[in-house]
């Protein structure tokens, strides 16, 4: 029973996150200089607004309609999020800024599913846990395509 509190606490947070967490990359995107930096942290190009869909499917079947609060270190990222985007324009040095930020609300995400995921797994909930795996994997692959992005570009560029 303490498993599963915990995992509708959590699913629910970071239900209402994913929501907050989208808008804050499409904030990020727009004010990206480069282009593929723009394209890697475009929630339409990572299918992040499949994850709210997955998320609904999660929630539907524990049949909780439990809204979460954000959490302290998610609400840090918004702020944070607020703080790079304001200001300055597009430039390299913006772009750097972007491109860790949008590196650290990646692997908050990645770390959230894949703990997710573990709770539904071993809660029996195989549906969910495939559906958690999903969103998983697409913060990843998002992730990793930001790092060929800061190694093959943004980098370069700022050196130059």
């Amino acid at each position: 029973m303490i498993l599963e509190n915990i995992y509708l606490e959590k699913l629910s947070e970071i239900f209402v996150a994913e929501k907050k967490y989208i808008l804050c990359l499409k904030k990020l995107s727009a004010a990206a200089l480069t282009d593929e930096l723009r394209m890697g942290i475009s929630p339409d190009s990572s299918d992040q607004h499949l994850h709210i869909e997955r998320l609904k499917l999660c929630l539907e079947i524990k049949k909780s309609k439990k809204a979460g609060a954000i959490s302290t270190l998610d609400q840090h990222f918004f702020e944070h999020c607020k703080d790079v985007v304001k200001g300055k324009v597009p430039s390299v040095e913006k772009d750097i800024s972007i491109l860790h930020i949008s590196q650290q609300i990646f692997q908050r995400k990645i770390q959230s599913f894949s703990s997710l995921q573990h709770m539904a797994i071993a809660l029996g909930e195989e549906q969910s846990a495939l559906l958690l795996e999903q969103c998983f994997k697409d913060d990843q692959n998002a992730y990793n395509y930001l790092v060929q992005v800061s190694q093959n570009i943004i980098y370069p560029k700022s050196v130059i």
